[in-house]
C-alpha cells in the first residue's frame, strides 16, 4: 500500500492583516498533483483540517477548495483518512464528514472519536489503521468531571492510553500491517516553542506509551517536520505552509510511505512549494555618508534587492528612525508600498526626545554650604536649550524627591558635573 501522510493543514488560518488561504490550497494543489504521480491509495491526515477561527463563509470555501482538489483522486479509487485534531471540534467535524462525501463515505473516513479501519489496496492485501483523534474531554471522556486542568490533562492521557490498547488488544491482526494515525504532541519531537511543553499546557505522551507494534506512526499537531526519537518509521508531516514566523525556515513537505503486506517498508520526503516569509528591519538612522544623500530610497533599494518578490513575500518589518527628522507615516507609506503583504510591523526611535519642562520641574541650585535653593519658575533653564547640567539637575530632583539623601546626592552630583 502507497500512503501519503500530511497534517496540520489550518486551512482559513490568517498571520496578523494577511489571510493564508491562498497559500494554503496552492500546497494541496501539489499534494493532488504527488497523489497521481505517485499512485497513492491513501491520503492520511493527522488532524487540525481547519482553522479553529473558521467562519461559515470560510468553511464553505475551504470545503468547495477541498472536492475541487481531491474529488480527482478519490473519484478514480483513492481514500482519504483524517482524525480530528485541537482546532477541529467534535461538532464542526461530524458535519464535515457529511459535507465531505467524495465519492462515498467509504472513501472518506473521517473521525472525531477513537476509531478502527481496515482498507485493502489495489491488489487485495488488507491494511490496518488506529485512529486516534487529539486527545481532548470530548473525543474521550464521557461525562467525567475534573477540577483542574492538570487533572483533566491526565484523565484524558490515561482514556488515551486506554483506548489505544483497547484496539491494539481487541481489533488489530498481528499478522497484518498497521498504521497509527494520531494528533498528539510525543515528547521528544522538535517543535518552535522557546519552553518545553508540559502536562500544565497540553497532553502529552512519551512515545513508548504509544507507538506499539506499528509499522508505521503518522502523527499531527506539531508543526515542523520531523522523526521522533530518531524513529523515521514514526514521524510529524509538519503544516503544508508555515503558519508563523518560527517556521519560516522551515521546508515544508509530506511523507510518501511504501508498505507491503508483510510489513516491509520504505519512505520519501516530497517537498511543497516554499512559501517566501521574512522579519527585517529597515533601518533609516545611518548617516549621509554611509546612505548616500536619499538614505529612504538606499534603504528600499536594498530591500527590494534582497527581497526579489517584495511584492508578494510575506514581511514583519520593524522601522527603526529618528522621530527628530523623518515622519514614520511617510516611511511606513513608502515601505507598505514595497512589501504589499506585510502582516505585522513594529517601531524603534533612535535619539532621545525631549519634552517641554513640567512647570513643576523648577531649576533649584546648590548653594555653597550645600543647602537646596528654588529659583522662580521664570528663571527657570529651558529644557530644549540643550544646558546638559539643568536638565540632570531638574531629572535628579523628580527622582530624588522622597528619598532622605535627596540633598547628599545632589551636592554629588554638582561636583561632578562642576569636574
Amino acid at each position: 500500500m502507497r500512503i501519503l501522510h500530511t497534517a496540520d493543514w489550518h486551512m482559513n488560518s490568517t498571520l496578523g492583516r494577511q489571510n493564508l488561504s491562498a497559500l494554503i490550497v496552492a500546497s494541496l494543489e501539489k499534494i493532488a498533483v504527488y497523489l497521481e504521480e505517485y499512485k497513492v491509495d491513501v491520503l492520511v491526515v493527522a488532524g487540525d483540517l481547519f482553522s479553529e477561527r473558521s467562519r461559515d463563509e470560510g468553511m464553505r470555501e475551504a470545503i468547495a477548495q477541498i472536492r475541487r482538489i481531491f474529488e480527482p483522486f478519490v473519484l478514480g479509487g483513492g481514500r482519504i483518512v483524517a482524525v480530528a485534531g485541537n482546532h477541529d471540534s467534535p461538532l464542526r467535524f461530524e458535519t464535515l464528514r457529511d459535507a465531505l462525501s467524495l465519492g462515498g463515505n467509504s472513501r472518506f473516513f473521517l473521525t472525531s472519536r477513537p476509531d478502527f479501519l481496515k482498507i485493502a489496496d489495489a491488489r487485495g492485501d488488507e491494511f490496518q489503521f488506529a485512529l486516534l483523534p487529539y486527545p481532548t474531554p470530548a473525543n474521550y471522556l464521557h461525562g467525567e468531571n475534573f477540577s483542574s486542568l492538570e487533572e483533566k490533562n491526565h484523565k484524558v492521557q490515561a482514556q488515551f492510553s486506554a483506548e489505544l490498547n483497547r484496539i491494539r488488544e481487541t481489533r488489530i491482526d498481528p499478522n497484518l500491517p498497521a498504521i497509527l494515525v494520531s494528533h498528539v504532541h510525543v515528547r521528544g519531537a522538535q517543535t518552535h516553542s522557546l519552553f518545553q511543553i508540559s502536562e500544565a499546557d497540553d497532553v502529552t505522551f512519551d512515545s513508548a506509551q504509544i507507538r506499539g507494534d506499528f509499522a508505521y506512526a503518522a502523527y499531527g499537531h506539531i508543526h515542523k517536520p520531523g522523526a521522533i526519537a530518531g524513529d523515521p518509521f514514526v514521524r510529524y508531516s509538519g503544516s503544508p505552509i508555515p503558519l508563523d514566523a518560527a517556521e519560516r525556515f522551515d521546508q515544508k513537505s509530506v511523507v510518501l510511505l511504501d508498505i507491503g503486506p508483510r510489513g516491509e517498508r520504505d519512505f520519501q520526503i516530497l517537498a511543497l512549494p516554499k512559501v517566501s516569509m521574512h522579519q527585517i528591519t529597515l533601518d533609516f538612522t545611518k548617516n549621509e555618508t554611509e546612505c548616500g544623500t536619499d538614505e529612504v530610497e538606499t534603504e528600499l533599494r536594498k530591500w527590494r534587492a534582497e527581497i526579489p518578490d517584495a511584492q508578494t513575500a510575506l514581511v514583519h518589518y520593524t522601522v527603526r528612525y529618528q522621530p527628530q527628522k523623518h515622519s514614520l507615516a511617510a516611511l511606513r507609506g513608502a515601505i507598505d508600498a514595497l512589501f504589499l503583504r506585510w502582516y505585522g510591523r513594529a517601531e524603534e526611535k533612535v535619539g532621545a526626545q525631549i519634552a517641554p519642562r513640567p512647570p513643576e520641574l523648577l531649576s533649584d541650585e546648590i548653594t555653597s554650604d550645600g543647602s537646596i535653593s528654588t529659583k522662580n519658575e521664570a528663571d527657570s533653564a529651558n529644557p530644549l536649550s540643550g544646558d546638559v547640567p539643568a536638565l540632570v539637575r531638574s531629572y535628579l530632583r523628580q527622582r530624588l524627591d522622597q528619598n532622605d539623601d535627596r540633598d547628599a546626592v545632589l551636592k554629588l552630583a554638582e561636583e561632578l558635573l562642576a569636574n
